[in-house]
């Protein structure tokens, strides 16, 4: 099955594979073929936002919670860009996260603005 997904390299069929190993338990060979899905070069991310909802959950499942935390911040600005309406349950999980790892998305974004600088 995995060979055909990548005869087709379509992002979708990285995401029925990710959807499929989540629910195998295999979290690493769903969070592989998550990250293939996302970077395919198909699809922009603004039809992804289920795979980057699906992603930051497993993630936040793992344990990793500021990992999680930037994919649905990722979701959020996603819509605030096309103008999409806000998800109350997405900013209350953000704001829930921001709690648990302490500052804000706002925070971070300054300091990868600041890394960028540095190394350009």
């Amino acid at each position: 099955m995995e060979q055909i997904v990548k005869e087709n390299g379509h992002w979708t069929a990285y995401h029925e594979l990710f959807k499929l190993y989540r629910t195998l338990g295999n979290k690493e060979k769903a969070l592989e073929n998550g990250a293939c899905a996302l970077l395919s070069r198909s699809g922009e991310y603004k039809h992804k936002i289920k795979l980057i909802l699906d992603i930051g959950a497993l993630m936040e499942e793992n344990g990793q919670l500021f990992e999680a935390l930037l994919h649905y911040s990722l979701v959020r600005d996603i819509r605030a860009e096309n103008g999409w309406p806000e998800k109350e349950r997405l900013n209350n999980k953000i704001r829930q996260l921001e709690q648990v790892v302490g500052g804000s998305m706002l925070d971070t974004r300054e300091r990868l603005r600041s890394f960028g600088r540095i190394i350009s």
